[in-house]
């Protein structure tokens, strides 16, 4: 089972959603919200990467400047009184009781789709951080057939969509399918919902059919 964060005043389950615009994945968040004791939010702006910047920004300081940093003539002063891991699990805790608010939910996360290389330079780092202040998460990437995504909405008019989408999906497809990581495809979804009873299984959930077929009945997104 899930290893579980302790906050002040709960524990929860964490899933992620990591994909890109178009991809089906307010269907997918929405198929994890069919059972019942699940709150998974949607985009936020991707704020928890900017949280790892912070964080990275004063491990890197704390790595490099920290001889002296007691003295007040040094201009790195009071650095020695930084703890980065303390500052990066303060501002976890507060991204899941402000942003994520799950309330009453055992289950809560987030879908995101800004992982282009200018909006997360460093995606290996901010996906190790995410593991790791994060125990226990599950993490699922979302796929779509990259050639109907360019074609739709925003990216058909966007310069280059098709190969700015290969750069995410080569990001993605880099992490192998594992206890933590799972491979969601949603041209895989069809009327036996076998891909889907794969999803619930890496999740270890009870699949309950019928309250998947009416998610799919509702159209999602826009």
């Amino acid at each position: 089972m899930f290893q579980l964060i302790k906050k002040s005043a709960r524990s929860y389950r964490y899933v992620f959603i990591f994909t890109y615009g178009r991809s089906g994945s307010t269907l997918l968040m929405g198929i994890l919200n069919s059972l019942p004791h699940y709150c998974i939010r949607g985009e936020n702006g991707n704020v928890l990467y900017k949280i790892y910047e912070a964080y990275a920004a004063l491990r890197a300081a704390h790595a490099s400047s920290l001889k002296n940093s007691e003295k007040a003539t040094n201009p790195w002063f009071g650095l020695h009184e930084a703890d980065p891991e303390r500052f990066a699990n303060r501002l976890v805790e507060a991204f899941v009781t402000q942003v994520l608010s799950p309330g009453h939910h055992r289950t809560t996360g987030f879908k995101e789709i800004r992982f282009s290389e200018a909006e997360t330079p460093d995606f290996d780092g901010y996906f190790t951080f995410v593991r790791e202040h994060f125990p226990g998460c599950r993490i699922i990437f979302n796929h779509r057939n990259l050639d109907d995504v360019a074609a739709s909405k925003w990216w058909s008019s966007m310069p280059l969509a098709r190969q700015k989408l290969q750069v995410i999906e080569d990001r993605f497809n880099s992490i192998a399918t594992q206890e933590d990581v799972f491979h969601f495809h949603y041209g895989r979804i069809d009327d036996k919902l076998d891909h889907v009873r794969e999803l619930f299984l890496f999740l270890r959930e009870p699949f309950n059919e019928m309250a998947v077929r009416a998610v799919l009945e509702i159209k999602h997104s826009y």
